[in-house]
């Protein structure tokens, strides 16, 4: 395992595509209604989705606080939500209060979460298929991807004891594998020029 404390704005990546219209409108829509549908209890589906899915950086944070309350037991309402944004320092970043509570009252869709599931999945399947994978994959944390606009593919939660298991250069905060234990990662591309420069 290659492994860099730098952040990764020390590095230049493959950029998130956007989507053409009226897709990326269409999804923008998706990420909105799926966290607002859970924020009002529709549940069913919830767990096969993978933040990875997820575009704009908002309704990731609020999704990843959604499925931690989920995962302990914790009705995922917009109170709780907010509460653990709150205590992540990332209320901010969210919305605050007021703009996560509209995507819960906003809601345009009023399907199962499982049936926007894979709209979600579609839309991250179509933004990956069309983005450049040219320059050297690497393992990056999924928040660092998603707030930097990085093309990314699935994530999976790894601690320091699996990152010693890849190969690959690992972009982010090293520390923050021993303080959590765990971190949710994806894979990233560099861009040609700048992975010529690190090997």
């Amino acid at each position: 395992m290659l492994g860099t404390d730098d952040q990764p704005c020390d590095f230049q990546f493959e950029a998130l595509p956007v989507l053409p219209e009226p897709y990326e409108t269409a999804a923008q829509q998706v990420e909105s209604d799926v966290v607002g549908l859970i924020m009002l209890g529709v549940l069913t589906g919830m767990e096969r989705i993978d933040p990875a899915w997820f575009s704009c950086f908002d309704k990731f944070l609020i999704f990843d606080a959604e499925l931690r309350l989920y995962t302990q037991g914790v009705s995922p309402d917009c109170i709780s939500v907010c509460e653990l944004l709150d205590q992540d320092g990332t209320l901010q970043q969210a919305g605050c209060l007021v703009g996560v509570a509209k995507l819960a009252s906003q809601v345009k869709s009023y399907s199962d979460v499982s049936d926007m599931a894979r709209l979600l999945e579609g839309f991250a399947l179509m933004r990956y298929r069309i983005g450049r994978r040219e320059g050297q994959k690497v393992l990056m944390p999924l928040a660092d991807a998603i707030s930097g606009g990085v093309l990314h593919g699935k994530s999976w939660v790894i601690n320091m004891l699996d990152l010693h298991n890849y190969q690959m250069l690992y972009i982010g905060n090293q520390s923050a594998l021993l303080d959590d234990n765990r971190v949710r990662v994806c894979y990233a591309y560099l861009e040609p020029l700048c992975a010529d420069q690190i090997g």
